[in-house]
């Protein structure tokens, strides 16, 4: 696809004829065969500023003074530029490759400057892809995403091919002419021939400075890949080489379904997507690996695990049928946030706030709860978003639906609406199908929509329920809209008022009330108005950040930006919880945090964010939570990834705790420290497993006693969750049990 701009026209721009220029490359793709050519050049025959290299990306940001033009190199996030990317007077360069070759050159370099930990090679590459290769690759993506006229894209592949001719494409773009004899001498001086001493593709010592000279050929990922790393990359960053090209099989739209987790319908629109033949999964992680399966003529059918769940909901599920989908587009659904860490189109399935919240609690709570008590509780929604929201029913649909209109400034997002599909089900149909790009005929709609009819959901749950001898489990109640108007009293309704009222408002929806004044009225948010706070957002910190403005909210003198603080110290902590260590300096986590920290700031008086402020001020700041493996509590601190035992207490705070202590808790199994999220599982298996494999060396010299003391350590440290333990402790047991019975003499006597 053509990604590459139109070259920039100075003679259309008011600026100078020397704009200041950013040169960004991912990490590793080749920026040695290009940087010297133009720092050489601009500096020496244009006068040019040289700001040194990625290292000093935060002194040019700081310290840019437009007195005259610069040439900066970076490798950091486009959001670090926000304040440029749409300036008159700056060009960016953007230099991407293969990224399978970067990969390579990523972990060979690692190991040439001892960074690998002493790991094997291919125990790198597979850390290191389970990572998400902190995220560079989704930067990477963003900066090639980007569509603005000041923004030259490159290829590594094409810059290699033809020196001399890209860099002329690059000084053309920036408006400046150098000689043909000065670019070809400038290239000559700086190739990689020249740099390394050998040909491309020769073997030898690599070479590094703050530039790096390895092998400077494309495909070398081909001799160092097992199929092993192959797959797993091509599962984790497959879109990503599609999307530039690189890939060998023809790229396949990939389209998220979103809906919040109350009953809404959407599995009317998965259900008419897959019996037109469009792949539709579910993208919990309990399917992962147990979705589909396919046969060797191409045909694909539900995995058992996956049917187990979804023949509950899904008439299609109505036989074993097998499906030949269309090639060029896959959707995957959930009522998930986290699948905004991936700006793909998405659409979203929404109903009217009243009418979701009110089945979700005939569903599930009208046998513990009243309605008005239900309606006031703050609930979150652990398979979803954990250690999200923490607010009322009303909120949390107001809030999933809020960020995902939001998102439509980082991706496109299409609104389905529950009561139109109702009203006008061909045509809705009609309009997603178009949006995914692909045709179907009216006939071939039509009877998808008779197959995913309302009677065919509930005969499909009801045949469930009689085939598994369970009762029904009443996910197709009466799929009616606006039931609310029938259900809700005037107090009831003020649960959908402020917050939940706007969201309604704006999704076209019955409101309450009038919409609140713009967003654009909104005072600055916390990190607007404090530069230390700032800087630590920008760069991600999130976690420094919030100490900074909890220490701000200790101050008297705070109280004029009190909205703003507390509103920025909510959105920090779930756009960490989304976006994570490796996103959360993307643009897609930027306009998160803002439109939520806003939000939040336009309904500060209401009761129950002012409720989930004082509870999350309470909280312990060092941790954000990442979920749990065999009973440790898996949590992020910083940039530090942490698994605490649940025999550390309730009263454990890990802000607390010195360097030393936790040496010291780390030599007692209590606590285990990573540098990355994806080793925390590998080290508590390592840690249980070789407790139980010294038991067990006990148990077979002999001594029980011993070993049942050493598997109930293990229990102790998993809180009692770790099934390993409690297994090997209930067969000690029940040998020390045989023991005792064998000693024991038979009973005799009488009463």
């Amino acid at each position: 696809m053509n990604m590459q701009p139109a070259p920039f026209n100075p003679a259309s721009s008011a600026t100078s004829a020397r704009p200041n220029v950013v040169f960004y490359n991912l990490t590793c793709a080749g920026s040695s065969a290009i940087v010297p050519i133009l720092e050489e050049i601009l500096s020496e025959d244009y006068g040019y500023t040289i700001w040194g290299n990625p290292e000093n990306t935060d002194q040019f940001i700081e310290h840019f003074d437009s007195a005259k033009p610069h040439l900066h190199w970076t490798h950091s996030p486009a959001l670090r530029f926000e304040s440029f990317l749409k300036r008159d007077d700056f060009r960016f360069i953007c230099l991407y490759r293969d990224p399978r070759d970067a990969f390579v050159s990523h972990i060979k370099d690692l190991i040439h400057r001892g960074l690998h930990q002493d790991l094997p090679e291919h125990q790198l590459y597979h850390e290191n892809i389970g990572s998400n290769f902190m995220g560079l690759f989704d930067y990477a993506d963003e900066w090639v995403q980007l569509n603005q006229e000041n923004i030259f894209k490159l290829r590594f592949e094409d810059l290699k091919a033809d020196t001399p001719k890209q860099a002329r494409k690059i000084f053309e773009f920036l408006g400046l002419s150098v000689g043909d004899q000065r670019l070809r001498e400038s290239c000559n001086r700086y190739s990689f021939e020249s740099m390394a001493k050998r040909q491309r593709g020769a073997e030898g010592e690599m070479i590094r400075s703050n530039l790096m000279f390895r092998k400077g050929i494309s495909g070398d990922w081909k001799n160092e890949f097992d199929p092993s790393v192959t797959q797993e990359f091509e599962q984790q960053f497959g879109h990503i080489i599609n999307r530039w090209d690189y890939g060998t099989k023809p790229q396949r739209r990939e389209v998220q379904l979103v809906s919040a987790p109350m009953p809404c319908g959407v599995g009317w629109l998965v259900n008419v997507l897959l019996e037109l033949d469009i792949q539709a999964t579910n993208a919990s992680p309990n399917y992962k690996d147990h979705h589909w399966q396919t046969d060797e003529q191409g045909r694909t059918r539900f995995h058992p695990k996956a049917a187990a769940h979804l023949k509950w909901h899904l008439p299609v599920l109505r036989t074993d049928r097998h499906f030949m989908f269309e090639r060029d587009v896959h959707v995957r659904w959930e009522h998930r946030l986290d699948m905004a860490r991936e700006p793909r189109p998405t659409i979203l399935f929404t109903r009217d706030g009243r009418d979701a919240v009110y089945s979700h609690y005939r569903r599930h709570h009208s046998d513990s709860s009243s309605f008005e008590d239900f309606l006031k509780e703050p609930c979150t929604w652990p398979d979803h978003f954990p250690d999200l929201f923490d607010l009322p029913p009303a909120e949390s649909w107001a809030l999933f639906n809020y960020i995902w209109l939001e998102m439509a400034s980082v991706m496109p997002v299409q609104v389905v609406r529950f009561e139109d599909a109702k009203e006008n089900p061909q045509q809705v149909v009609q309009q997603v199908l178009q949006f995914l790009g692909v045709h179907r005929s009216s006939g071939e709609i039509t009877l998808a929509l008779e197959n995913s009819s309302y009677e065919k959901a509930m005969a499909q749950e009801q045949s469930t329920s009689t085939e598994l001898n369970q009762s029904i489990r009443g996910n197709h109640r009466r799929g009616k809209a606006y039931e609310w108007k029938g259900h809700y009293t005037p107090a009831q309704l003020n649960a959908f008022s402020g917050l939940a009222d706007e969201v309604l408002d704006r999704m076209g929806y019955e409101s309450n009330a009038p919409r609140p004044k713009s967003a654009a009225t909104d005072p600055p948010l916390g990190s607007e108005k404090y530069p230390e706070i700032s800087k630590q957002v920008i760069a991600g910190n999130f976690g420094p950040a919030r100490r900074l403005i909890r220490k701000e909210l200790a101050n008297p003198t705070t109280k004029s930006n009190l909205s703003g603080l507390l509103a920025e110290f909510i959105s920090l902590k779930w756009t960490g919880l989304i976006y994570k260590v490796d996103f959360a300096q993307s643009i897609a986590a930027n306009q998160f945090r803002k439109s939520v920290g806003k939000m939040l700031m336009r309904h500060e008086k209401s009761k129950a964010i002012l409720d989930m402020h004082t509870r999350n001020l309470g909280e312990d700041l060092a941790l954000t939570h990442l979920g749990k493996h065999r009973g440790y509590l898996l949590v992020q601190s910083d940039n530090s990834f942490l698994a605490l035992s649940p025999d550390l207490g309730d009263d454990f705070h890990l802000g607390r705790q010195t360097r030393e202590s936790i040496l010291q808790l780390a030599g007692q199994g209590l606590c285990i420290v990573t540098s990355s999220e994806n080793r925390l599982a590998p080290a508590i298996d390592t840690l249980l497993d070789s407790v139980l494999e010294n038991a067990r060396t006990y148990l077979n010299s002999g001594d029980a006693a011993a070993a049942l003391e050493i598997a109930n350590r293990c229990l102790e440290l998993s809180g009692g969750e770790d099934s390993k333990s409690r297994q090997f402790s209930e067969h000690v047991t029940r040998i020390l049990a045989k023991r005792e019975n064998a000693k024991s003499p038979a009973f005799s006597g009488v009463f």
